[in-house]
Protein backbone atom coordinates (compact mmCIF):
# COMPACT_ATOMS: atom_id res chain seq x y z
CA UNK A 1 0.00 0.00 0.00
CA UNK A 2 1.35 3.84 -0.61
CA UNK A 3 1.04 6.93 0.80
CA UNK A 4 -0.76 9.55 -1.74
CA UNK A 5 -1.32 13.34 -0.93
CA UNK A 6 -3.12 15.52 -2.98
CA UNK A 7 -3.53 19.10 -3.16
CA UNK A 8 -7.28 20.40 -3.84
CA UNK A 9 -10.66 18.78 -3.46
CA UNK A 10 -11.82 19.70 -6.79
CA UNK A 11 -12.85 17.32 -9.78
CA UNK A 12 -9.37 16.61 -10.74
CA UNK A 13 -8.36 15.79 -7.15
CA UNK A 14 -11.14 13.65 -5.92
CA UNK A 15 -11.32 11.77 -9.19
CA UNK A 16 -7.83 10.62 -9.19
CA UNK A 17 -8.18 10.28 -4.65
CA UNK A 18 -10.98 8.13 -5.69
CA UNK A 19 -9.54 5.36 -7.99
CA UNK A 20 -6.38 5.53 -5.82
CA UNK A 21 -8.27 4.82 -2.65
CA UNK A 22 -10.65 1.82 -4.66
CA UNK A 23 -7.20 0.37 -5.23
CA UNK A 24 -6.33 -0.10 -1.85
CA UNK A 25 -3.90 2.87 -1.15
CA UNK A 26 -3.49 5.58 1.53
CA UNK A 27 -4.82 8.78 0.54
CA UNK A 28 -5.78 12.10 1.94
CA UNK A 29 -6.69 15.29 -0.08
CA UNK A 30 -5.24 18.73 1.15
CA UNK A 31 -8.22 21.06 0.31
CA UNK A 32 -8.01 25.11 1.56
CA UNK A 33 -11.12 25.77 1.03
CA UNK A 34 -14.35 25.24 4.07
CA UNK A 35 -15.36 22.66 0.85
CA UNK A 36 -14.63 20.51 -1.73
CA UNK A 37 -15.32 21.30 -5.24
CA UNK A 38 -13.29 23.97 -6.46
CA UNK A 39 -14.41 26.02 -9.34
CA UNK A 40 -17.45 23.47 -9.82
CA UNK A 41 -19.22 24.81 -6.39
CA UNK A 42 -22.45 26.55 -5.91
CA UNK A 43 -23.42 29.13 -3.56
CA UNK A 44 -26.77 29.57 -1.59
CA UNK A 45 -29.01 32.09 -0.35
CA UNK A 46 -32.48 32.94 0.61
CA UNK A 47 -33.74 29.92 -1.21
CA UNK A 48 -31.70 30.71 -4.50
CA UNK A 49 -28.92 28.70 -5.66
CA UNK A 50 -26.05 29.93 -8.02
CA UNK A 51 -23.26 27.96 -9.13
CA UNK A 52 -19.89 29.38 -9.72
CA UNK A 53 -20.86 30.44 -13.42
CA UNK A 54 -22.45 28.04 -15.37
CA UNK A 55 -21.11 24.67 -15.42
CA UNK A 56 -22.11 21.57 -17.77
CA UNK A 57 -21.55 18.05 -17.87
CA UNK A 58 -20.81 17.69 -21.93
CA UNK A 59 -21.21 14.74 -23.59
CA UNK A 60 -21.80 11.10 -22.95
CA UNK A 61 -18.91 9.19 -21.79
CA UNK A 62 -18.24 10.69 -18.06
CA UNK A 63 -21.48 9.64 -17.43
CA UNK A 64 -21.71 5.71 -16.84
CA UNK A 65 -17.95 6.43 -15.12
CA UNK A 66 -20.29 8.73 -12.34
CA UNK A 67 -22.45 6.02 -12.63
CA UNK A 68 -20.70 3.64 -10.79
CA UNK A 69 -18.03 6.22 -8.88
CA UNK A 70 -21.33 8.16 -7.20
CA UNK A 71 -24.16 5.97 -6.91
CA UNK A 72 -27.62 7.97 -6.43
CA UNK A 73 -26.12 11.54 -7.65
CA UNK A 74 -29.12 13.16 -9.68
CA UNK A 75 -27.90 14.36 -13.33
CA UNK A 76 -30.34 15.30 -16.13
CA UNK A 77 -30.44 15.72 -19.82
CA UNK A 78 -30.75 19.79 -20.44
CA UNK A 79 -31.07 21.66 -23.84
CA UNK A 80 -27.80 21.75 -25.59
CA UNK A 81 -29.71 25.11 -27.86
CA UNK A 82 -30.51 27.72 -24.85
CA UNK A 83 -27.11 29.53 -25.42
CA UNK A 84 -26.88 32.56 -27.28
CA UNK A 85 -24.32 35.36 -28.31
CA UNK A 86 -25.56 38.69 -28.66
CA UNK A 87 -24.07 41.61 -31.31
CA UNK A 88 -24.94 43.99 -33.45
CA UNK A 89 -28.14 44.37 -31.41
CA UNK A 90 -29.33 40.19 -31.96
CA UNK A 91 -28.61 36.92 -30.76
CA UNK A 92 -27.04 34.01 -32.56
CA UNK A 93 -26.98 30.32 -31.20
CA UNK A 94 -23.98 29.35 -29.68
CA UNK A 95 -22.48 26.80 -30.28
CA UNK A 96 -21.93 29.15 -33.73
CA UNK A 97 -23.86 27.18 -36.20
CA UNK A 98 -23.80 28.22 -39.93
CA UNK A 99 -26.91 28.39 -41.11
CA UNK A 100 -28.18 30.08 -38.00
CA UNK A 101 -25.14 33.08 -38.82
CA UNK A 102 -25.50 33.52 -42.43
CA UNK A 103 -29.67 33.92 -41.89
CA UNK A 104 -29.70 36.25 -39.02
CA UNK A 105 -27.03 38.44 -40.32
CA UNK A 106 -27.72 42.03 -41.34
CA UNK A 107 -28.02 41.63 -44.98
CA UNK A 108 -25.94 44.67 -45.83
CA UNK A 109 -22.70 42.48 -44.07
CA UNK A 110 -23.32 39.05 -45.42
CA UNK A 111 -22.29 39.76 -49.39
CA UNK A 112 -18.57 40.61 -47.88
CA UNK A 113 -18.55 38.14 -45.11
CA UNK A 114 -19.58 35.39 -47.72
CA UNK A 115 -17.04 36.12 -50.37
CA UNK A 116 -14.11 36.43 -48.38
CA UNK A 117 -15.02 33.02 -46.94
CA UNK A 118 -15.56 31.85 -50.10
CA UNK A 119 -12.17 33.67 -51.24
CA UNK A 120 -10.13 31.90 -48.22
CA UNK A 121 -12.25 28.24 -49.20
CA UNK A 122 -10.96 28.70 -52.75
CA UNK A 123 -7.55 29.78 -52.03
CA UNK A 124 -7.05 26.84 -49.70
CA UNK A 125 -4.29 28.87 -47.72
CA UNK A 126 -5.78 28.90 -44.44
CA UNK A 127 -1.92 30.31 -42.45
CA UNK A 128 -0.92 29.41 -39.47
CA UNK A 129 -0.53 32.35 -37.45
CA UNK A 130 0.65 32.39 -34.11
CA UNK A 131 -2.05 34.68 -32.57
CA UNK A 132 -5.90 33.73 -32.80
CA UNK A 133 -6.72 36.76 -34.64
CA UNK A 134 -4.15 35.59 -37.28
CA UNK A 135 -5.47 31.93 -37.30
CA UNK A 136 -9.00 33.47 -37.52
CA UNK A 137 -8.72 35.52 -40.12
CA UNK A 138 -6.43 33.86 -42.62
CA UNK A 139 -9.08 30.84 -42.11
CA UNK A 140 -12.47 32.54 -42.32
CA UNK A 141 -11.30 36.11 -43.30
CA UNK A 142 -11.69 39.97 -41.57
CA UNK A 143 -15.24 41.23 -41.79
CA UNK A 144 -16.49 37.53 -40.22
CA UNK A 145 -14.14 38.31 -37.37
CA UNK A 146 -15.11 41.74 -37.12
CA UNK A 147 -19.04 41.23 -37.18
CA UNK A 148 -18.71 38.68 -34.41
CA UNK A 149 -16.76 40.96 -32.50
CA UNK A 150 -14.57 37.79 -31.35
CA UNK A 151 -11.54 40.21 -30.67
CA UNK A 152 -13.85 41.97 -27.65
CA UNK A 153 -14.83 38.75 -26.35
CA UNK A 154 -11.15 37.64 -25.74
CA UNK A 155 -10.37 41.13 -24.61
CA UNK A 156 -13.13 40.36 -21.99
CA UNK A 157 -11.72 36.93 -21.12
CA UNK A 158 -7.95 37.59 -20.66
CA UNK A 159 -7.68 41.05 -20.80
CA UNK A 160 -5.31 41.38 -23.67
CA UNK A 161 -5.96 42.13 -27.43
CA UNK A 162 -6.93 38.85 -29.39
CA UNK A 163 -3.21 39.45 -31.57
CA UNK A 164 -1.30 38.37 -28.36
CA UNK A 165 -3.60 35.49 -27.60
CA UNK A 166 -2.10 32.20 -29.04
CA UNK A 167 -3.99 30.45 -31.81
CA UNK A 168 -3.93 27.43 -29.29
CA UNK A 169 -6.96 29.29 -27.61
CA UNK A 170 -9.02 29.18 -30.51
CA UNK A 171 -8.04 25.46 -31.48
CA UNK A 172 -9.48 24.43 -28.05
CA UNK A 173 -12.38 26.79 -27.51
CA UNK A 174 -13.52 27.47 -31.16
CA UNK A 175 -14.40 24.07 -32.37
CA UNK A 176 -16.92 25.45 -34.78
CA UNK A 177 -14.50 27.93 -36.86
CA UNK A 178 -11.78 24.88 -36.90
CA UNK A 179 -14.28 22.63 -38.65
CA UNK A 180 -15.13 26.40 -40.85
CA UNK A 181 -11.40 26.74 -41.37
CA UNK A 182 -10.59 22.97 -42.56
CA UNK A 183 -13.73 21.68 -44.54
CA UNK A 184 -13.32 21.98 -48.16
CA UNK A 185 -16.42 24.21 -49.69
CA UNK A 186 -18.81 21.54 -50.81
CA UNK A 187 -18.56 19.77 -47.03
CA UNK A 188 -18.95 23.12 -45.31
CA UNK A 189 -22.26 23.77 -47.42
CA UNK A 190 -23.52 20.30 -46.54
CA UNK A 191 -22.67 20.43 -42.61
CA UNK A 192 -24.49 23.99 -42.88
CA UNK A 193 -27.75 22.57 -42.81
CA UNK A 194 -27.25 19.98 -39.98
CA UNK A 195 -25.50 21.80 -37.77
CA UNK A 196 -28.17 22.77 -35.66
CA UNK A 197 -29.59 18.79 -35.58
CA UNK A 198 -26.10 17.83 -34.55
CA UNK A 199 -25.77 20.39 -31.26
CA UNK A 200 -29.41 19.12 -30.23
CA UNK A 201 -28.46 16.01 -30.25
CA UNK A 202 -24.97 16.38 -28.38
CA UNK A 203 -26.03 14.94 -24.60
CA UNK A 204 -25.82 17.72 -22.10
CA UNK A 205 -26.15 16.90 -18.42
CA UNK A 206 -26.47 18.92 -15.15
CA UNK A 207 -27.43 17.84 -11.69
CA UNK A 208 -31.23 20.15 -10.82
CA UNK A 209 -30.22 20.79 -7.32
CA UNK A 210 -26.86 22.43 -8.09
CA UNK A 211 -23.31 22.22 -9.81
CA UNK A 212 -21.66 21.57 -6.17
CA UNK A 213 -23.19 17.75 -6.40
CA UNK A 214 -21.31 16.31 -8.44
CA UNK A 215 -18.39 17.20 -6.46
CA UNK A 216 -19.82 16.63 -3.22
CA UNK A 217 -21.22 12.79 -4.16
CA UNK A 218 -17.12 12.07 -5.31
CA UNK A 219 -15.92 13.16 -1.76
CA UNK A 220 -18.38 11.23 -0.10
CA UNK A 221 -17.79 7.83 -2.53
CA UNK A 222 -14.10 8.69 -1.64
CA UNK A 223 -14.35 8.95 1.80
CA UNK A 224 -16.44 5.38 1.79
CA UNK A 225 -13.79 3.81 -0.09
CA UNK A 226 -11.22 4.78 3.04
CA UNK A 227 -9.70 7.95 1.62
CA UNK A 228 -9.25 11.42 4.19
CA UNK A 229 -10.71 14.84 2.82
CA UNK A 230 -9.05 17.21 4.69
CA UNK A 231 -10.86 20.66 4.71
CA UNK A 232 -9.58 23.94 5.48
CA UNK A 233 -5.69 22.46 4.90
CA UNK A 234 -3.97 25.12 2.87
CA UNK A 235 -0.12 23.97 2.03
CA UNK A 236 2.44 25.92 2.59
CA UNK A 237 5.50 23.84 0.97
CA UNK A 238 6.33 20.49 -0.97
CA UNK A 239 9.19 19.05 -0.19
CA UNK A 240 9.80 16.79 -3.04
CA UNK A 241 12.90 14.91 -1.45
CA UNK A 242 11.08 12.96 0.98
CA UNK A 243 8.43 13.52 -0.14
CA UNK A 244 6.47 15.56 2.10
CA UNK A 245 3.09 18.53 2.46
CA UNK A 246 3.61 21.19 5.14
CA UNK A 247 0.37 22.45 5.50
CA UNK A 248 -2.14 25.13 7.88
CA UNK A 249 -5.41 24.10 9.12
CA UNK A 250 -6.74 25.74 11.92
CA UNK A 251 -3.89 27.59 12.40
CA UNK A 252 -1.58 24.37 13.67
CA UNK A 253 1.49 23.14 11.31
CA UNK A 254 1.14 20.11 10.12
CA UNK A 255 2.71 17.48 7.70
CA UNK A 256 1.61 14.71 5.77
CA UNK A 257 4.23 12.57 4.36
CA UNK A 258 4.02 10.49 0.94
CA UNK A 259 5.42 8.29 -1.49
CA UNK A 260 3.82 10.67 -4.17
CA UNK A 261 2.20 14.28 -4.26
CA UNK A 262 -0.43 14.89 -6.63
CA UNK A 263 -1.53 18.49 -7.13
CA UNK A 264 -4.78 20.17 -8.95
CA UNK A 265 -3.61 23.58 -7.71
CA UNK A 266 -2.19 26.08 -10.46
CA UNK A 267 1.19 24.79 -11.15
CA UNK A 268 2.60 28.36 -11.27
CA UNK A 269 1.14 28.36 -7.32
CA UNK A 270 2.81 24.59 -7.14
CA UNK A 271 6.21 26.31 -8.63
CA UNK A 272 6.34 28.34 -5.45
CA UNK A 273 5.49 25.73 -2.68
CA UNK A 274 8.20 23.01 -4.25
CA UNK A 275 11.78 22.61 -2.37
CA UNK A 276 14.52 22.60 -3.58
CA UNK A 277 12.91 25.41 -5.96
CA UNK A 278 12.72 25.56 -9.34
CA UNK A 279 16.26 26.83 -11.11
CA UNK A 280 16.24 30.85 -11.24
CA UNK A 281 15.58 31.04 -14.72
CA UNK A 282 12.46 28.50 -15.04
CA UNK A 283 10.66 30.69 -12.17
CA UNK A 284 11.26 33.88 -14.05
CA UNK A 285 10.35 32.39 -17.32
CA UNK A 286 6.91 31.14 -16.05
CA UNK A 287 6.05 33.60 -13.72
CA UNK A 288 5.91 36.03 -16.56
CA UNK A 289 4.10 33.41 -19.07
CA UNK A 290 1.63 31.54 -17.14
CA UNK A 291 -1.15 34.25 -15.95
CA UNK A 292 -4.21 33.54 -14.99
CA UNK A 293 -7.40 35.71 -14.97
CA UNK A 294 -9.51 36.02 -11.93
CA UNK A 295 -13.57 36.61 -12.28
CA UNK A 296 -16.21 38.08 -10.18
CA UNK A 297 -19.37 36.63 -10.18
CA UNK A 298 -22.45 39.03 -9.30
CA UNK A 299 -25.68 36.87 -8.10
CA UNK A 300 -28.60 39.16 -8.38
CA UNK A 301 -31.68 38.05 -6.56
CA UNK A 302 -35.10 38.98 -8.91
CA UNK A 303 -38.53 39.45 -7.63
CA UNK A 304 -39.71 38.13 -11.24
CA UNK A 305 -40.35 34.85 -12.79
CA UNK A 306 -38.19 35.50 -15.42
CA UNK A 307 -35.38 37.70 -16.50
CA UNK A 308 -33.50 36.75 -19.93
CA UNK A 309 -34.59 35.45 -22.79
CA UNK A 310 -32.10 33.04 -23.30
CA UNK A 311 -30.61 30.34 -20.42
CA UNK A 312 -27.16 31.14 -21.14
CA UNK A 313 -25.77 34.65 -22.83
CA UNK A 314 -22.49 35.49 -24.03
CA UNK A 315 -21.73 39.38 -24.86
CA UNK A 316 -19.18 40.39 -27.30
CA UNK A 317 -18.96 44.35 -28.00
CA UNK A 318 -17.55 46.82 -25.23
CA UNK A 319 -21.01 48.17 -24.50
CA UNK A 320 -21.47 45.44 -21.74
CA UNK A 321 -18.32 45.24 -19.17
CA UNK A 322 -19.09 41.43 -18.29
CA UNK A 323 -18.72 38.43 -21.03
CA UNK A 324 -21.87 35.70 -19.50
CA UNK A 325 -24.78 36.22 -17.98
CA UNK A 326 -26.90 32.82 -16.94
CA UNK A 327 -30.11 32.36 -15.36
CA UNK A 328 -30.14 29.72 -13.11
CA UNK A 329 -33.99 28.70 -13.15
CA UNK A 330 -33.62 27.79 -16.97
CA UNK A 331 -31.48 25.17 -15.84
CA UNK A 332 -33.55 23.60 -13.04
CA UNK A 333 -36.61 25.05 -11.44
CA UNK A 334 -34.96 23.73 -8.30
CA UNK A 335 -32.40 26.86 -7.90
CA UNK A 336 -34.94 29.18 -7.04
CA UNK A 337 -38.35 29.69 -5.13
CA UNK A 338 -41.02 29.92 -6.90
CA UNK A 339 -41.81 32.83 -8.92
CA UNK A 340 -38.18 34.00 -8.42
CA UNK A 341 -35.72 34.14 -10.65
CA UNK A 342 -31.75 35.26 -10.63
CA UNK A 343 -29.06 36.41 -12.67
CA UNK A 344 -25.60 34.81 -12.31
CA UNK A 345 -23.30 37.75 -14.30
CA UNK A 346 -19.97 37.15 -14.68
CA UNK A 347 -16.44 39.85 -15.01
CA UNK A 348 -13.19 38.77 -15.56
CA UNK A 349 -9.93 40.72 -14.05
CA UNK A 350 -6.49 40.33 -13.37
CA UNK A 351 -5.52 41.15 -9.94
CA UNK A 352 -4.19 44.87 -9.70
CA UNK A 353 -6.05 46.50 -12.72
CA UNK A 354 -9.36 48.88 -12.43
CA UNK A 355 -12.25 46.17 -12.47
CA UNK A 356 -10.16 44.21 -9.97
CA UNK A 357 -10.49 47.42 -7.34
CA UNK A 358 -14.49 48.02 -7.61
CA UNK A 359 -16.48 48.00 -4.59
CA UNK A 360 -19.68 45.17 -4.75
CA UNK A 361 -20.95 48.05 -4.98
CA UNK A 362 -19.41 49.13 -7.89
CA UNK A 363 -19.75 46.01 -9.69
CA UNK A 364 -23.40 45.90 -8.77
CA UNK A 365 -24.03 49.57 -10.00
CA UNK A 366 -22.06 49.33 -13.24
CA UNK A 367 -23.82 46.14 -14.07
CA UNK A 368 -27.11 46.44 -13.37
CA UNK A 369 -26.58 50.22 -15.64
CA UNK A 370 -25.75 47.83 -18.22
CA UNK A 371 -28.15 45.27 -18.16
CA UNK A 372 -31.08 48.00 -18.11
CA UNK A 373 -29.81 49.82 -20.70
CA UNK A 374 -30.13 46.34 -22.66
CA UNK A 375 -33.66 45.36 -21.36
CA UNK A 376 -31.98 42.35 -19.41
CA UNK A 377 -32.60 43.64 -16.55
CA UNK A 378 -35.79 45.93 -14.46
CA UNK A 379 -33.77 47.65 -11.44
CA UNK A 380 -37.23 48.12 -9.56
CA UNK A 381 -37.39 43.73 -9.59
CA UNK A 382 -33.88 43.26 -7.70
CA UNK A 383 -34.48 41.88 -4.08
CA UNK A 384 -31.05 41.90 -3.20
CA UNK A 385 -27.01 40.55 -4.85
CA UNK A 386 -23.98 39.05 -3.61
CA UNK A 387 -20.43 39.39 -5.47
CA UNK A 388 -17.46 36.79 -5.28
CA UNK A 389 -14.45 36.84 -6.33
CA UNK A 390 -12.21 33.65 -7.47
CA UNK A 391 -8.36 33.69 -8.42
CA UNK A 392 -7.16 31.27 -10.75
CA UNK A 393 -10.63 30.87 -13.15
CA UNK A 394 -8.90 30.46 -16.38
CA UNK A 395 -5.25 29.81 -17.87
CA UNK A 396 -4.23 32.76 -20.10
CA UNK A 397 -3.29 31.56 -23.41
CA UNK A 398 -0.33 34.28 -24.19
CA UNK A 399 1.98 33.98 -27.40
CA UNK A 400 4.49 33.23 -24.59
CA UNK A 401 2.90 30.67 -22.56
CA UNK A 402 4.07 27.49 -24.42
CA UNK A 403 8.01 28.45 -23.32
CA UNK A 404 6.48 29.08 -19.75
CA UNK A 405 4.88 25.70 -19.59
CA UNK A 406 7.95 23.80 -21.57
CA UNK A 407 10.00 25.16 -18.97
CA UNK A 408 8.32 24.35 -16.27
CA UNK A 409 6.86 21.00 -16.92
CA UNK A 410 10.20 20.24 -18.34
CA UNK A 411 11.58 20.90 -14.37
CA UNK A 412 8.40 19.10 -12.66
CA UNK A 413 9.51 15.77 -14.87
CA UNK A 414 12.97 16.22 -13.68
CA UNK A 415 11.69 16.06 -9.86
CA UNK A 416 9.77 13.13 -10.67
CA UNK A 417 7.68 12.92 -7.51
CA UNK A 418 5.44 15.24 -7.93
CA UNK A 419 2.07 14.87 -10.26
CA UNK A 420 0.44 18.15 -11.46
CA UNK A 421 -2.82 17.42 -13.16
CA UNK A 422 -6.07 19.33 -13.40
CA UNK A 423 -7.36 22.42 -15.30
CA UNK A 424 -5.41 24.05 -12.83
CA UNK A 425 -1.78 21.80 -12.65
CA UNK A 426 -1.64 21.19 -16.61
CA UNK A 427 -2.67 25.25 -17.31
CA UNK A 428 -5.36 23.74 -19.42
CA UNK A 429 -9.17 24.67 -20.26
CA UNK A 430 -10.54 21.78 -19.46
CA UNK A 431 -14.25 20.54 -18.92
CA UNK A 432 -15.70 18.70 -16.14
CA UNK A 433 -16.51 15.63 -17.77
CA UNK A 434 -12.64 15.50 -19.02
CA UNK A 435 -11.09 16.45 -15.15
CA UNK A 436 -13.43 13.63 -13.84
CA UNK A 437 -12.16 11.01 -16.16
CA UNK A 438 -8.57 12.55 -16.88
CA UNK A 439 -8.54 12.41 -12.96
CA UNK A 440 -9.75 9.37 -12.59
CA UNK A 441 -7.90 7.80 -15.79
CA UNK A 442 -4.44 8.41 -13.77
CA UNK A 443 -5.42 7.29 -10.60
CA UNK A 444 -6.35 3.89 -12.05
CA UNK A 445 -2.67 3.80 -13.90
CA UNK A 446 -0.98 5.10 -10.39
CA UNK A 447 -2.67 2.17 -8.69
CA UNK A 448 -1.98 -0.06 -11.18
CA UNK A 449 2.24 0.75 -11.51
CA UNK A 450 4.83 -0.49 -9.13
CA UNK A 451 6.49 2.74 -7.57
CA UNK A 452 9.58 2.70 -9.91
CA UNK A 453 7.05 3.43 -12.77
CA UNK A 454 5.33 6.26 -11.47
CA UNK A 455 8.45 8.41 -12.51
CA UNK A 456 7.61 7.46 -16.03
CA UNK A 457 4.03 7.95 -15.82
CA UNK A 458 4.94 11.87 -14.62
CA UNK A 459 6.84 12.21 -17.52
CA UNK A 460 4.14 10.83 -19.76
CA UNK A 461 1.87 13.29 -18.59
CA UNK A 462 3.56 16.21 -18.87
CA UNK A 463 4.60 15.53 -22.56
CA UNK A 464 1.32 14.62 -23.35
CA UNK A 465 0.14 18.14 -22.00
CA UNK A 466 3.05 20.16 -24.32
CA UNK A 467 2.17 18.02 -27.43
CA UNK A 468 -1.75 19.00 -27.05
CA UNK A 469 -1.40 22.25 -29.08
CA UNK A 470 1.12 23.44 -31.63
CA UNK A 471 2.55 26.74 -29.23
CA UNK A 472 2.94 23.87 -26.05
CA UNK A 473 4.69 21.91 -27.82
CA UNK A 474 7.16 24.71 -29.67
Amino acid sequence: MARFAILGAGLSGLSVGLALAKGGHEVVCLEREPEVGGLARSWRTQGFTFDYGPHFLFGDQALPLLGRLTPGLELAPIRRDAERMFFKGRYFKFPFQPKDLLLNMHRGALPGVLLQLLGKQLSGRKGSGASVEEWVVEGVGRRLYDYISLAGYIEKLYGLPATQISRDWGIQKLKFLSRWRDAGLLTLAARAWGEGRRVQAYPVSYPPQGIDRIAQALAKSFEAAGGRVALGAEAQQVDSTKPAVAYLQGGARQELAADLVISTIPVTTLAGLLAPAAPEGVRQVSAEALRYRSVALLFIRLEAAEAAPHQCIYFTEPGASFRRITEFRRLSAQLAPEGKTSLCVELTFSEGDADSQLSDAGVFERTAHELAALKLLDPGRVAGYDVLRLPHAYPVYSLGYGAGLKGLLGWLAGVGKVLSIGRQGLFHYNTMANSVMEGYGAGERLAELPASGWAGLVRDTYAARLAKYGGAAG
